[in-house]
């Protein structure tokens, strides 16, 4: 399990929240992102963006409330040793960063 970095780009429109990655767990054939708002505002993520592809995701909700933390399941056939960036997106357009390196 390798967790970096997470860092929020401050694109986009007003609203959707901040939210941050706050680890990322590496299982066999996934990548899950434990996930929290920050804000006092609630969150939803519309998007995630796996080395500048789009990739299907699941997650009991989309919609994180303030304070909160979601689990977001990645379905992808990481590799031992790779970089990975992945890029959330918010309903608001707003976009975070995060980076493993060196997955294992």
């Amino acid at each position: 399990m390798v967790a970096l970095a997470a860092v929020l780009a401050g694109c986009g429109g007003g609203g959707g929240g901040e939210i941050a990655v706050t680890q990322a767990k590496l299982q066999p054939g996934a990548i899950t992102l434990v996930v929290r708002n920050e804000s006092e505002e609630t969150a939803r993520v519309e998007q995630v963006i796996l080395n500048d592809a789009f990739v299907d995701f699941r997650a009991s909700a989309r919609t994180i409330p303030a304070g909160d933390i979601e689990a977001f399941v990645v379905l992808y056939p990481w590799i031992r040793g790779e970089n990975y960036d992945i890029r959330l997106m918010t309903s608001s357009g707003r976009t975070v960063d995060y980076e493993i390196e060196e997955a294992a």
